[in-house]
């Protein structure tokens, strides 16, 4: 699912009805298929980003896992070091004033000393390559319903919610 939030984020509009993108892109649709983001889930990701107060014109949004292993494409197995390294190369060239971390793949990635729950929980920012980070659960795909970090999630993303919308007054 992140990567497929990472493809399709230039649709992101807060004003875009989210069966529309399938008429504005249909070659982008064609090529890649609706099933990889069907409107539902654009729609949802929109709308969390309007509700956490996060502006469209400065949004970047990119993938953890972003350099797979030869031949692994079909079962994720992705080079964990090579990508970690892709991320802080990116998080150094952009500089974000805040870094939303979308579930336990990007904590484990650029911090594997901690513990998803336990920091979603603390109500407090991390501080990653000197920059400030919030981890939230990642609202579409299996996250809300019965993955291993399923439990809670309601209350993880209010707390996470209440902390990004405090800060993002401050940026």
């Amino acid at each position: 699912d992140a990567g497929s939030v990472v493809l399709a984020s230039q649709f992101f509009s807060p004003d875009m009805d989210p069966n529309q993108y399938q008429e504005v892109y249909p070659e982008y649709i064609k090529e890649i298929g609706k099933e990889y983001f069907p409107p539902n889930r654009l729609r949802k990701i929109t709308n969390q980003f309007i509700k956490w107060g996060i502006g469209f014109n400065f949004l970047y949004m990119t993938d953890a896992a972003k350099v797979y292993k030869e031949g692994s494409w079909n079962n994720w197995d992705f080079n964990r070091e090579k990508s970690k390294e892709l991320l802080e190369k990116e998080i150094e060239f952009c500089k974000p004033d805040l870094i939303v971390l979308l579930g336990d793949s990007p904590l484990s990635l650029l911090d594997k000393t901690k513990d998803y729950g336990s920091v979603v929980e603390s109500r407090k920012l991390l501080l990653i390559k000197g920059r400030k980070c919030i981890v939230a659960p990642f609202f579409i795909g299996n996250g809300p319903v019965g993955n291993r970090h399923g439990k809670g999630f309601d209350k993880r993303l209010e707390i996470a919610s209440n902390l990004i919308k405090k800060l993002i007054k401050l940026c």
